[in-house]
């Protein structure tokens, strides 16, 4: 093995076996519980952007392909809508 590859080792290693580094993760000891929360919403919050930002691109890709088509955007009209609340009401 080269130098660099033990000193990365070495590196690797202690960074591994410090305590501070063990305890660092709120999450897994328990730690503040409020810093848990806190840390479990910005995963959450992480991990929906994606599929928010692809959904509203694909959204559009939609819209433009149903107005290209010739249908227009919504197929409801406001009185339809109306029109079932009334029924609902009336029930």
């Amino acid at each position: 093995m080269s130098r660099w590859h033990v000193l990365m080792w070495s590196v690797a290693v202690f960074a591994v076996t410090l305590p501070t580094v063990a305890w660092s993760c709120a999450v897994c000891w328990g730690g503040d519980e409020a810093l848990s929360r806190g840390l479990n919403a910005s995963v959450l919050f992480m991990m929906s952007m994606p599929f928010l930002v692809g959904g509203s691109i694909l959204g559009v890709f939609y819209v433009a392909h149903q107005r290209a088509r010739g249908r227009k955007w919504p197929y409801v009209s406001l009185q339809q809508v109306q029109s079932w609340f009334r029924k609902e009401d009336q029930a």
